[in-house]
């Protein structure tokens, strides 16, 4: 994902990502619920795909998460089902 010339390249100003104007749809899965409250700081996953998409010119990045999968077999059902419906609103979305 990360190809010298390819997806970035080195200019006068610096490092450049060539992957500009492009929308991105990320999608994580987590045992625990980081998005918000007490534990948002330890999500560590979601600011580094973030930074990587970045530095290859992926800014315009949408999210889904798919969280606290590991608090039973009930709390995973429906944060796969909240998640399937906010997938289903975004493929409606965009058409």
């Amino acid at each position: 994902m990360i190809w010298p010339q390819v997806t970035f390249r080195y200019g006068e100003s610096g490092v450049t990502g060539t992957l500009e104007s492009k929308q991105v749809y990320l999608v994580t899965a987590s045992g625990g619920v980081y998005s918000d409250g007490p534990y948002a700081p330890f999500d560590y996953q979601t600011g580094y795909l973030k930074h990587l998409l970045g530095f290859i010119g992926l800014t315009d990045v949408r999210e889904l998460r798919v969280e606290g999968t590991s608090q039973g077999a009930e709390a995973a059902q429906a944060a796969i089902a909240k998640t399937g419906q906010a997938l289903h609103a975004l493929v409606e979305q965009v058409g």
